[in-house]
């Protein structure tokens, strides 16, 4: 495909981000997401403190958020104990957070490559540089690059292939890492501010 100055792995809310901003900047950015540009969204995570919003360099627009909250209670599992947690935020829609994530990215100049899936990391004398992909025609392609950042989740698409003796190809267990949040989302419940 051709060179770029970096790889984003994954179009959710740090891939398009750091896209956006890394294009912002003036390099050459391919942003690769294994689903259609319309269809990313995020089944958990779709809560974010009002701190980060006012942290980002661009501002989005207010169809995204869906409520305000003021904290959240955590209970436990037998309802026994209950944890108050402070602080201002939002429910976002993500499907339209999304799309407006990806296309300030692309406003921004970075190249997506949506539909593309990331099979795993190019590494050439002890470092990565770049990816193997499967294109949308069942093709595989070679996307290089000076930097490659994985943001795509807890699937690591490229973290999880490096060799074994470097220390970030730790592996996470999905089977085990995915039991808590599970029940959490159960039990977490948003305070709604009132003028929400």
């Amino acid at each position: 495909m051709g060179n770029f100055d970096v790889i984003v792995v994954g179009a959710g809310t740090a891939g398009s981000y750091a896209s956006y901003l890394l294009a912002k900047a003036g390099l050459n950015v391919a942003l690769i997401e294994m689903k259609g540009k319309d269809r990313v969204f995020k089944t958990t995570g779709d809560a974010i403190g009002i701190h980060h919003i006012e942290r980002m360099t661009i501002k989005p627009p207010s169809d995204v958020f869906m409520i305000k909250y003021e904290g959240a209670e955590l209970f436990s599992p037998d309802l026994s104990i209950k944890y108050v947690v402070l602080g201002k935020g939002f429910g976002l829609d993500m499907a339209k957070w999304a799309r407006w994530l990806i296309g300030e990215a692309e406003r921004a100049g970075a190249h997506i490559f949506d539909n593309h899936k990331v099979q795993g990391p190019i590494i050439e004398s002890g470092m990565v540089s770049g990816v193997r992909v499967l294109k949308p025609d069942g093709s595989t392609e070679e996307f290089r690059a000076k930097v490659v950042i994985d943001a795509s989740g807890v699937g690591a698409v490229v973290r999880s292939r490096l060799p074994r003796e470097w220390w970030v190809s730790e592996h996470y267990c999905l089977r085990t890492s995915r039991m808590p949040i599970g029940r959490l989302s159960r039990l977490i419940m948003i305070l709604r501010s009132p003028n929400s």
